[in-house]
């Protein structure tokens, strides 16, 4: 008899611990709607880029180089500086230009 309350007691206080079937059918539809949430967010920020993305390529086009908001074309020398390309492709075949230091040679 002993032994049977004391079985009991022990499992009543590791049940005490549990959650209801309720209550689990209301945090696993929470962590559902969490989720569905999160995936409705990663798209939203996933368009929102790509479309920051398309403006700041209209805004600023490559293949030139800028120096105080003005665009420069390839060779273009300025203050010791030559506009040229630095071996990068980017996808959709322009060449990706910077500022390199510029001497002439005679």
């Amino acid at each position: 008899m002993k032994l049977k309350l004391a079985l009991a007691a022990a499992v009543v206080i590791t049940l005490s611990g549990c959650a209801t079937q309720k209550q689990a059918d209301t945090l696993s539809a929470q962590m559902a709607q969490l989720k569905a949430d999160n995936q409705a967010l990663q798209s939203q920020l996933q368009a929102s880029m790509a479309a920051q993305q398309k403006q700041f390529k209209q805004l600023r086009p490559t293949g030139v180089c800028y120096l105080n908001g003005q665009p420069y074309t390839e060779g273009a020398v300025v203050a010791g500086r030559i506009c040229d390309s630095n071996g990068i492709i980017i996808q959709g075949g322009e060449r990706h230009l910077e500022w390199r230091n510029y001497t002439r040679t005679r």
